[in-house]
């Protein structure tokens, strides 16, 4: 299996895909940075007992979303509440030199208040899920994410990777 080198940093003009794990309730931070780091993301804490894991903000590979499921499944027992959604990014002069589409955090938001006993996952990321992991419908939309398929590698499903675009899907400064 061979992977592209990653493509670093975004380009002014760039829209990117993302993949977002929002744990809410969180009862141990250090093992759910842990879970993130190893599948490559980046570790954010956030106030309130809460953090975020974003993949693909630095670097894209084209299986962000599937690290971020990964991640989320291995640290599951580290909060009370997880959610997995995909989205955009934009070049953005942020610190983190990237806008989020609100889109991406919102679904997040939604599926951690969903309550599931297994990590929400919104319909753009359980599109990439579906060779890998066992998901079932939720409500509002959602899919329950309680693990990967015995004996199965997960294998993404054709992501839109970096592409010169207009920008405009709802990027904004998250960070």
């Amino acid at each position: 299996e061979m992977h592209a080198a990653p493509i670093e940093t975004i380009l002014p003009g760039e829209q990117r895909v993302v993949a977002v794990l929002l744990a809410e309730g969180v009862r141990s931070s250090p093992d759910l940075e842990r879970a993130v780091r190893e599948q490559g993301g980046l570790f954010l804490p956030l106030m309130g007992r809460r953090a975020l894991g974003l993949f693909g903000a630095k670097t894209w590979e084209g299986d962000e979303v599937v690290r971020a499921a990964s991640a989320a499944v291995q640290a599951r027992s580290a909060a009370d509440r997880m959610a997995v959604a995909a989205g955009r990014a934009v070049h953005s002069a942020t610190p983190m030199g990237l806008a989020m589409s609100r889109r991406a955090l919102s679904a997040a938001e939604t599926g951690c208040a969903a309550g599931l006993e297994g990590v929400a996952v919104d319909e753009e990321a359980a599109r990439a899920l579906r060779s890998g992991f066992s998901l079932r419908p939720a409500p509002g939309g959602f899919h329950e994410l309680s693990g990967r398929r015995a004996g199965q590698r997960p294998t993404p499903a054709p992501a839109q990777g970096p592409a010169r675009g207009s920008g405009k899907e709802e990027g904004q400064p998250v960070f």
